[in-house]
């Protein structure tokens, strides 16, 4: 493999496309929330490029711009600066006049702790149509236009394979350009380059410099002087850091011992190899498996129940952090509105209806609930290609409503979303950054693939009723299950509902009851905890169990709590109380209130 493969194969390239939109009339593109490198190819027409500190720069038809740091930048459709009236990424439902097409998309790399080969990149790059024509990269950017018009069958793994391509390409031109010492400079030296490729062909060898210098065939003092002039550190600063990167990557993937990863990283002390991992890295070899592959991270989702099998659900700040660095994520917040204007996740988009709206499971009730909430979705920029993470405060500031908002992707199936874990007061306790500025996401096509398996509708909970195997779990706090008040207090008038009391039959465990204060934060408890405060009443882990609340957002607690704990067929009755004591003729073991 050459030197390039290797370096890339490493660092994981994953470029992807996430707009192939038309813009008329007056118009901009801001796409400062996303953390990652962006670009944008224009397929149609003709924008301006709008840099801090710089004239505007005009792209044309076939042009490619490439941003390797996502530098503050705008793409408009005039010379002239966008005014704070101009419609931001506000695709047009409709062509008509002065319009530009675009094809825009992110490079991201799974492994973001150190990327010398972005770092060697400038600030931005635009690649002309005249400049590109008739090579692989004018190729592969009239295939990806061609392909995105097209939208065929298996187009969305094709646009990003080549996407991949005009990365590869970009760089490669790049490369032959530059005369400036940097990574890439040192990538094509033919002396440096040469000890670079012996290395990266056997990472785990015991190199020493007075060896790269032979591979460079220079002097030991030459060689090392040159390489730390092209390449930024000294050599074996550089053999230690990609060795872990590989180490890395060789933790997360397989399930060889940890000392045999150290053995095949060059390290022939198991101590020595976690000393230097957790250097790099700031954690070591055996908590970096369990955040990327462990039980705590992977549930046990039952794969004949629930298709989410797979989906990793609780994110800590490292992780969601590490996330929104390294690949396409939105992260939801869904508290109010003044909470989020005086601070929020930096790129997050503020979602309160998530946690706010009230639904019933008939089949008009699902299909209000989809039509109220999946148009947000989409303008919040969520597609089903990203990572969605939805927070609230804390994990129960909110009565669960990050779970809430959680359980509601589940059914509309997105097939990646998560939960903060610790909420927002745990991001900002552990010194992540913060912003206050709004985020202007570009709209996107969510497309729901509804996932009945999650969801108990009122049907359901009337069928457990007379199937006493199917087992119905009220968590509720202790005033509404005795029938003191309808509705939780902290939100809603004691007498909300028409009725107070339960569903006859439920057991009762209150939501809070399967979380603890930890550091600071609410958390959930360890699985067995939660297993065995279940068994007290009466639910195990193969049991058939409907969760109901108020209104779906603390039984969305206790479902992932529960999911989290290994249970298989758990569902989340998400009308609850507030569907079910609006009716009647359902019935009820009722406590009417004092007058």
């Amino acid at each position: 493999m050459d030197l390039l493969s290797s370096v890339l194969a490493t660092l994981r390239l994953d470029a992807k496309v996430f707009l192939h939109a038309s813009f008329c009339k007056s118009w901009v593109i801001d796409v400062g929330h996303i953390e990652v490198a962006t670009f944008h190819v224009i397929a149609r027409g003709g924008c301006w490029l709008h840099l801090p500190h710089t004239q505007p720069v005009a792209l044309r038809e076939g042009d490619l711009l490439f941003l390797p740091h996502n530098a503050p930048h705008l793409v408009a459709c005039s010379q002239e600066p966008p005014t704070p009236d101009t419609p931001v990424n506000n695709p047009a439902a409709e062509v008509s006049g002065p319009s530009a097409t675009l094809v825009c998309g992110t490079v991201s790399f799974s492994q973001n702790y150190w990327n010398p080969l972005v770092e060697a990149l400038p600030e931005y790059l635009i690649v002309h149509a005249d400049e590109a024509s008739k090579t692989t990269l004018g190729k592969a950017i009239e295939a990806i236009v061609d392909e995105c018009e097209r939208a065929e069958t298996g187009s969305e793994v094709i646009i990003d394979r080549l996407a991949d391509i005009l990365f590869i390409e970009v760089v490669r031109s790049y490369a032959k350009k530059t005369h400036h010492d940097s990574y890439l400079a040192a990538v094509a030296d033919p002396r440096i380059g040469s000890a670079l490729s012996a290395f990266h062909q056997e990472p785990g060898r015991d190199w020493s410099v007075g060896e790269l210098s032979e591979q460079a065939n220079m002097s030991r003092s030459a060689f090392a002087e040159r390489f730390q002039k092209l390449v930024g550190s000294p050599p074996m600063n550089y053999v230690t850091r990609w060795r872990m990167h590989h180490a890395h990557n060789l933790i997360t993937d397989r399930t060889d011992a940890i000392a045999v990863v150290a053995e095949q990283s060059g390290y022939q002390s198991e101590d020595a190899f976690a000393r230097a991992f957790r250097r790099e890295f700031g954690m070591s070899p055996a908590m970096a498996r369990r955040r990327e592959v462990g039980p705590e991270n992977v549930p046990t989702f039952a794969a004949n129940d629930d298709p989410l099998v797979a989906s990793k659900v609780m994110y800590s700040p490292l992780e969601a952090n590490r996330l929104r660095l390294s690949a396409p994520v939105v992260f939801v917040d869904i508290r109010d509105p003044e909470e989020y204007a005086a601070e929020h996740i930096p790129g997050a988009v503020n979602i309160p209806e998530l946690f706010l709206t009230l639904s019933l499971t008939t089949p008009p009730g699902l299909q209000e609930m989809e039509d109220v909430l999946v148009p947000l979705l989409r303008k919040a920029g969520i597609s089903g290609g990203e990572t969605v993470i939805v927070y609230e405060n804390d994990l129960d500031t909110q009565f669960g409503g990050s779970c809430r908002g959680y359980f509601q992707l589940c059914f509309f199936g997105h097939p990646n979303p998560g939960i903060l874990d610790g909420g927002f007061d745990r991001w900002r306790t552990e010194g992540f950054p913060t912003d206050s500025k709004p985020t202007r996401p570009i709209p996107a096509v969510f497309t729901p693939r509804i996932n009945r398996s999650c969801m108990a509708t009122v049907d359901d909970v009337i069928f457990a009723l007379e199937h006493h195997e199917v087992k119905v779990l009220d968590n509720r706090d202790k005033q509404e299950w005795l029938g003191i008040t309808s509705a939780p207090t902290e939100f809603y008038p004691a007498d909300f509902l028409p009725r107070t009391g339960r569903i006859p039959g439920a057991r009762w465990i209150e939501w809070h009851k399967l979380m603890e204060s930890k550091d600071g934060t609410t958390r959930f408890k360890a699985r067995d905890q939660i297993r065995a405060l279940c068994a007290q009443a009466g639910l195990y882990p193969d049991d058939h169990i409907i969760v109901y609340c108020f209104k779906g957002a603390r039984s969305s607690n206790t479902w992932v709590a529960l999911k989290l704990a290994g249970f298989k067929h758990v569902r989340n009755y998400y009308g609850s109380w507030n569907e079910w004591s609006r009716n009647s003729a359902l019935p009820s073991i009722s406590v009417r209130l004092a007058d």
